[in-house]
């Protein structure tokens, strides 16, 4: 049985001589997955059967950069030698600062990847621009502002701020729930560091989530955001298709459990 990366740390510290036998069951894995992911596409050669394998050996690879098992130029290295294996076609990476690889978008597909559809038809015309309420929103903790309302004629953008971050673990409870249950027994500053990861990763992936309604039922689809932070101050715009109708008299912006209603009536209406 070869040594584990995960069994030999302890001692890492203390014995130089236990760090090839890292590398090396680190490399005897990463072989051997390559190897399986070869064999494995005789039998079950369907493009569907391939992604799920990639995506699988990704996330083991972003595990090794963990635990600085590998680096991100190995990262690089044995993420071609997967596709390879899997019957797709690496992407051509440029250095993007002569010391770090750019990461393209890779096609997980058989041939050439299809052209990106033309765009079709006119270009959105700005039609009216309302202004948000006049007021600042409390929002678990945190302050919300809708700005303002861009109705073009093909979208709605949604311009936003945040004066103040909501408490993430009071818009996620259940996430951060199920987290403290695995904290326990860590030390303090284990948990605390890992509290803070999941903090940021539910920020940056989930927090700036918006919906739109309106009050004759329309379905809205969520297309381009932006969120920049200037001096503490969060501003955003949420982009949604298609726009409202004509004789749409209310929209409803939702954020989680707060609920914005602007109308669309003019003053004189």
């Amino acid at each position: 049985m070869p040594p584990y990366a995960g069994y030999v740390v302890g001692e890492l510290v203390r014995a130089g001589h236990t760090v090839q036998l890292v590398e090396e069951s680190t490399k005897w894995y990463l072989i051997e997955a390559v190897s399986n992911a070869r064999i494995s596409r005789l039998h079950r050669p369907d493009v569907e059967s391939r992604r799920a394998t990639f995506h699988w050996f990704s996330g083991a690879l972003s595990g090794l950069i963990y635990v600085n098992a590998i680096d991100r130029d190995e990262q690089v290295v044995w993420t071609d030698k997967m596709l390879v294996a899997l019957g797709f076609t690496p992407p051509e990476r440029r250095e993007a600062d002569g010391n770090s690889f750019s990461y393209p978008i890779i096609y997980l597909g058989d041939g050439d990847p299809p052209e990106p559809p033309s765009s079709l038809g006119q270009p959105s015309v700005l039609l009216r621009q309302i202004p948000g309420p006049d007021r600042d929103f409390e929002f678990h903790g945190g302050l919300f502002r809708l700005a303002e309302l861009e109705i073009s004629t093909e979208k709605i953008v949604v311009r936003w701020r945040t004066i103040k971050p909501p408490i993430i673990s009071e818009v996620f409870p259940e996430q951060m729930a199920a987290l403290e249950s695995d904290l326990e027994g860590l030390e303090d500053w284990a948990a605390v560091e890992l509290r803070r990861k999941a903090e940021r990763h539910l920020e940056r992936l989930a927090l700036y989530r918006f919906n739109l309604s309106d009050d004759l039922g329309t379905d809205y689809e969520a297309e381009g955001f932006r969120r920049g932070n200037r001096s503490g101050l969060i501003e955003g715009a949420q982009t949604f298709k298609p726009a409202p109708p004509r004789t749409a008299w209310t929209l409803t912006l939702g954020w989680h459990d707060l609920d914005i209603e602007i109308s669309l009536l003019d003053e004189d209406d």
